[in-house]
């Protein structure tokens, strides 16, 4: 179950933005079973972002905003993320989305959940163009290109 875990929330979390010509899927195109507010690589306007949303800069250059449907726990004045959620992380320079976090078992993404075993994400991936890496620590990695989930 532990790595389970490890494996949905690293296969959601996104990052490295480039091209996936390797991969049978265009990561940057949202994909159809997607329902958030934003996707990799989508323009943000963030003076436009509901200013509550905010959460942290997490790096220089870049801001995490909470997506629209969740709400934020706040503990003695102190925004927390509640149990179930979903993250964006916003390059500043380049407005863009360049990472999402998906704490949210309701949530799919290519047909994939937290509530799917490790064997069929490694399958539907492997199917899709990703090549596996072998577990770093405690997380397992799948790759295309320039993109690792």
């Amino acid at each position: 179950m532990k790595n389970k875990f490890y494996i949905l929330t690293h296969l959601c979390l996104i990052f490295g933005l480039t091209s996936c010509a390797t991969s049978n899927v265009d990561i940057t195109v949202r994909p159809k079973d997607y329902k958030l507010d934003y996707w990799l690589t989508e323009i943000v306007d963030v003076t436009k972002i509901d200013k509550s949303l905010f959460y942290e800069s997490r790096r220089e250059g870049s801001e995490t905003y909470l997506d629209s449907r969740y709400n934020f726990i706040n503990v003695q004045g102190q925004k927390e993320l509640p149990e179930k959620y979903v993250t964006y992380d916003v390059n500043l320079e380049k407005s863009m989305i360049v990472a999402i976090l998906i704490k949210d078992p309701s949530i799919t993404m290519y047909g994939l959940s937290m509530r799917s075993s490790e064997t069929s994400i490694k399958r539907k991936l492997l199917r899709m163009g990703f090549t596996y890496q072998e577990y770093s620590g405690m997380n397992p990695s799948y790759m295309t290109g320039s993109f690792t989930l």
